[in-house]
């Protein structure tokens, strides 16, 4: 399934969630690795809700990550510290 999705995953990330290559990356392992955890989801054919899962998943981490990447460089400009690691929950639900 990876081999054969993981490109248009990519493609529909950098779309969507991020233009940033290292961001896109991650996001697309976080939902992968999600997808394997996610017991309610049917990884039967003709995956159309595996799919879009895991693409929902994968764009919004990504967000996430441009919004924690937009907070660290605002709080740097402003010589703020780094605020400590917040749980926000997972961006896949």
């Amino acid at each position: 399934m990876v081999a054969k999705h993981d490109a248009q995953l990519h493609r529909v990330v950098r779309g969507r969630g991020s233009r940033h290559p290292e961001v896109v990356d991650d996001a697309c392992t976080y939902a992968w690795l999600q997808l394997l955890a996610a017991e309610h989801v049917d990884l039967r054919p003709p995956l159309w809700e595996a799919l879009a899962w895991l693409t929902t998943c994968a764009v919004r981490y990504a967000r996430m990550l441009n919004e924690v990447e937009r907070y660290a460089v605002a709080g740097e400009a402003l010589g703020l510290a780094p605020p400590h690691a917040v749980d926000a929950g997972s961006p896949c639900t």
